[in-house]
């Protein structure tokens, strides 16, 4: 935890949580109580008058399709070693996902590392990301746009600094745009994106709120300038706002439906500095509230692309909660959601 030592230490001396609830967040699982403010939702103003659930649509015969490429946790690790150790872990927990590297190497190789990655502990080579990419433009050449849901950083998160991230973003993002240079690409931001990251888990990022002290030290700023500059080619000047303060955004890609990215970053029971005052982190759920009923008021659909699903055990139960209840109450409005985070191909049930 040498790496994460200021931020835990701001956390704990700044925080009104009882050491049970510590416990429960950072240490062992169940030993919280069950009134615990982590597992009670933050006060939410919801709109009432919830409109009556309709019957899901069944677009007539011969009505027009798109086609979207979903890309999330694409994970480059940038010193990836051909011929290396696939399988150096044996079960250690502090070498997962850093095998196929010549540190984590023996003299003796009993799986050695592919030109084009290894389904072992590894993350992905970056030619193996270009590649992709490559395949998939020439081969799928009807993509009408792009989701990213975020994750571009490999696992060794300690070693991670802002200089490197920058660098990361944005030549994955104009690798993306290289091979796709006239298709809409829209992203939200994963939780490996963050400087720094979970020593734990190996997965947390550490955004902090406006509401703490020394935020322009500690806020992540200079990561939403980034996300402001790879990410707003093909959105509209307004979306820049939204991202600058709290990393999300929303705007309309086609006539009756928005698209909201959502930071769930805020969520992450890793993400330390939730826990000073565990509430609505820059009042992200409140103005995803606001921009659901709006779009409820115009008769328009929602599309939410976010990356940690409120679903996870990763994501702290009192946004979870929150998260429901606004899916619930919107049900008639949201027509889909797409996550990243998890590494599984899946559906989750509301």
């Amino acid at each position: 935890m040498k790496a994460f030592g200021s931020e835990i230490y701001f956390a704990l001396k700044g925080t009104t949580l009882l050491p049970l609830d510590i416990c429960e967040a950072w240490i062992v699982s169940g030993c919280g109580y069950p009134d615990s403010i982590l597992n009670q939702p933050w006060p939410l103003t919801i709109p009432g008058n919830k409109p009556p659930v309709q019957p899901w649509p069944i677009p007539a015969p011969g009505k027009p399709t798109m086609r979207v490429l979903h890309l999330t946790d694409i994970h480059v690790d940038r010193k990836y070693s051909v011929g290396s150790e696939a399988n150096c872990a044996h079960g250690a927990i502090e070498t997962y996902n850093f095998c196929c590297r010549a540190q984590n190497s023996s003299t003796s190789i009993k799986m050695p590392a592919g030109k084009y990655g290894t389904p072992a502990r590894c993350d992905i080579p970056f030619i193996m990301f270009e590649e992709t990419m490559k395949w998939i433009s020439t081969h799928e050449p009807n993509i009408d746009y792009i989701i990213v849901t975020g994750d571009f950083e490999s696992h060794d998160i300690w070693a991670n600094q802002q200089d490197t991230t920058r660098v990361n973003l944005i030549n994955i993002t104009d690798t993306i745009y290289q091979y796709f240079p006239n298709i809409p690409v829209f992203q939200t931001t994963g939780n490996h994106e963050g400087v720094p990251m979970d020593a734990v888990s190996f997965n947390i990022a550490i955004f902090a709120p406006h509401t703490i002290a020394e935020y322009d030290t500690r806020g992540p700023q200079w990561l939403y300038k980034i996300f402001n500059q790879t990410w707003t080619k093909w959105l509209p000047a307004s979306a820049s706002e939204t991202i600058m303060y709290r990393g999300s955004y929303s705007f309309r890609p086609f006539s009756g439906l928005k698209f909201i990215s959502l930071n769930t970053i805020y969520c992450s029971h890793w993400n330390f500095y939730s826990y000073m005052t565990v509430a609505d982190s820059d009042m992200t759920l409140d103005w995803l509230t606001k921009e659901l009923y709006d779009s409820e008021q115009k008769g328009e659909k929602v599309h939410i692309i976010s990356h940690i699903p409120s679903g996870s055990s990763y994501c702290i139960k009192a946004f979870s909660d929150n998260y429901y209840q606004l899916v619930n109450r919107f049900e008639n409005t949201i027509a889909a959601q797409f996550f990243g985070h998890t590494h599984v191909d899946e559906f989750y049930y509301f």
